[in-house]
């Protein structure tokens, strides 16, 4: 009975949270036969706020945003001009501005401290994958 209880609470709380989601009026239309059941089409109608061009393709570190800019131009040229229309050949253009990037890159990673947490973390998952196998 108890985890009846508690599954009825939760869906509750689901339900609750996603009718926050939509705008007062569309619950409150007189068209819906039940103003608090929610519709995928009332979902679907929740503007977000739009991502600016820079959020989506943020560099870890600013110093470096020059450098991947200039390494996605190159990368979306080659794709779409070459690699779509069969040409499987690597850009030389592209590889030394991927090579300039990464190692903006690593050296941010390096200052933050990152790249020592990023060791750590592959070796205790390496031990652990270890333990799994027995070996």
């Amino acid at each position: 009975m108890e985890g009846k209880f508690r599954l009825g609470g939760s869906a509750w709380a689901s339900r609750r949270a996603a009718r926050d989601l939509v705008p007062p009026q569309v619950l409150s239309s007189s068209s819906s036969p039940h103003p608090t059941r929610l519709s995928k089409l009332h979902l679907s109608t929740r503007t977000l706020p739009a991502a600016k061009s820079h959020d989506m393709s943020a560099s870890l570190s600013p110093d470096c945003l020059p450098a991947k800019e200039k390494y996605d131009a190159c990368f979306i040229r080659w794709y779409t001009e070459r690699f779509l229309r069969g040409e499987r050949t690597e850009d030389e253009t592209c590889k030394k501005l991927f090579l300039d990037y990464s190692r903006c890159l690593k050296t941010a990673l390096d200052n933050k401290g990152i790249s020592k947490m990023l060791d750590e973390a592959r070796k205790n998952t390496e031990d652990s994958d270890l333990g799994r196998r027995g070996t």
